[in-house]
């Protein structure tokens, strides 16, 4: 959002004066970018092209006339915003390793229910705004047409008529829409409905923003639904290389669209109905667009009335409204394995992690399955752990499944061997400080395993509670 508004900021000033180049704009964007690079990889892609887009939308007046002063000061504006977005991350890039760094195409496809079910609201808001322009554009041309001139920009009331004689003031963005409805249509009918329509959908966007690059806000406001819209269309093609499917692929450039859309949604909001009252057709519309978009509206939030009962119902307990994130753990009661872990005994055993360790020493814990209760002293106290959620380490380290099937093996054979020596041999390997034997370990491990602790004279009992033992390592 904060690079949203610079952007705004960059296009506005480069309305005033295309010739400029915008320092400060231009390097404030370049760090974001680099920090959406560093925190969320998946972002950086998209509003990198989106400052790039709104820098040329701000030089459109000047490029179409082929101002070289123009051009010369978009080619400067670039290479000043990829060089703060270099320079601000140096070390993080030098140290960043990379283990997927492509696309495989998909199979599986987003039913077109589907895809309305998810975005429908945000679509019919936005998509109401570009018909408006449509219907702006279309009487332009009619006055055109009644004076016999012809028309270089009038939009892309041609899209209606893409290849039709009809479409005599035939501009670019009637014939990027034109061309978006022939391709979308033939995706449809060959069966792939979503694709379809989101190419003329996209098409339409580029119409319209090419139609009102004059009036720099419904140029951009354009701009970033036809961002959205492609964002959504990437996964109907390729998924990055080793995604789950395309899950990641989907959830991450939807999160994304839902970003723009809302946005474009609530501009498009705001500038129909304030001008519903002055045009006579849209006073007609009005009541049919008002009901209309009052259905979509409750289904669009029938989704989290019915869904939140559903959930709540699968709470462990009920609680009062709290920020104690571990509150829950003192009235659940969680089974695994065939086993109580109990829950509360490991909540206070964590809060004493929390009140009497100092630094961040290595924490020893048990390893479960995929989504359960493993990790769970390193994830509450911030501490480092042998091993986190092997699923998860094997994702974001893919070069190194050799060190993590290690530390799988460690783990297991640090509680389960009755021998104490290969116990050593893990704290020494991993400079362990703290050892947790709770309902977990007591699930997953034997008895003669986690029994040995308890007469090995390098180890100190730090704590015990509740069926919680915390071993320290002597120095």
């Amino acid at each position: 959002m904060s690079l949203l508004l610079v952007g705004v900021s960059l296009m506005r000033s480069l309305r005033d004066n295309p010739r400029r180049v915008a320092w400060p704009s231009l390097v404030i964007s370049g760090v974001l970018v680099a920090m959406l690079r560093a925190t969320n990889t998946w972002d950086f892609p998209t509003y990198a092209a989106i400052v790039v887009l709104v820098l040329v939308l701000g030089a459109l007046s000047g490029l179409r006339q082929f101002d070289r002063r123009v051009i010369q000061a978009l080619v400067v504006s670039v290479f000043v915003f990829g060089v703060a977005f270099q320079l601000s991350f140096v070390p993080y890039l030098q140290r960043y390793q990379l283990f997927y760094n492509g696309v495989d195409p998909v199979k599986a496809r987003t039913a077109l229910s589907q895809y309305l079910t998810i975005h429908g609201l945000f679509l019919f808001l936005g998509i109401s705004l570009l018909a408006w322009y449509m219907v702006q554009a279309r009487r332009r041309v009619v006055a055109a047409h009644r004076r016999g001139a012809l028309v270089a920009e009038p939009g892309y009331y041609g899209m209606l008529l893409p290849l039709g004689s009809l479409n005599t003031y035939a501009s670019l963005p009637a014939l990027v829409a034109g061309a978006g409805l022939v391709v979308g249509l033939s995706l449809f009918l060959g069966g792939f409905a979503t694709r379809g329509f989101l190419v003329f959908a996209v098409a339409a966007a580029v119409a319209a923003c090419l139609s009102h690059w004059r009036r720099s806000s419904r140029a951009l406001q354009a701009a970033l639904f036809g961002v959205a819209l492609f964002a959504t269309l990437i996964p109907e093609f390729v998924a990055l290389q080793g995604d789950v499917g395309r899950m990641n692929t989907v959830f991450k450039f939807y999160l994304q669209a839902w970003v723009l859309l809302s946005i474009t949604a609530a501009v498009a909001v705001g500038w129909l109905v304030r001008r519903s009252g002055r045009d006579p057709l849209l006073r007609q519309l009005r009541p049919a667009w008002v009901a209309l978009a009052a259905i979509i509206v409750l289904a669009a939030i029938a989704y989290p009335l019915l869904a939140s009962k559903g959930k709540l119902a699968l709470r462990f307990a009920d609680l009062p409204p709290a920020l104690d994130g571990m509150q829950y753990m003192d009235f659940a009661q969680y089974t695994d394995n065939g086993r109580d872990l109990n829950l509360p005994a490991d909540a206070e055993a964590i809060r004493w992690m929390q009140d009497n360790v100092v630094g961040t020493p290595v924490v020893l814990e048990g390893r479960a399955p995929v989504y359960r209760w493993g990790s769970r002293f390193s994830i509450y106290t911030g501490l480092p752990t042998i091993l986190g959620w092997d699923v998860h380490q094997g994702q974001q380290r893919a070069g190194f499944m050799g060190m993590i099937q290690d530390r799988i093996a460690d783990v297991e054979r640090a509680y389960s061997s009755p021998n104490p020596r290969d116990m050593l041999a893990v704290l020494r390997k991993y400079q362990v400080r703290y050892i947790v034997v709770g309902g977990l370990e007591r699930a997953y491990y034997s008895a003669a395993g986690l029994d040995k602790l308890s007469g090995m004279p390098e180890l100190r009992l730090a704590y015990d509670a509740d069926g919680v033992q915390i071993y320290e390592v002597q120095s």
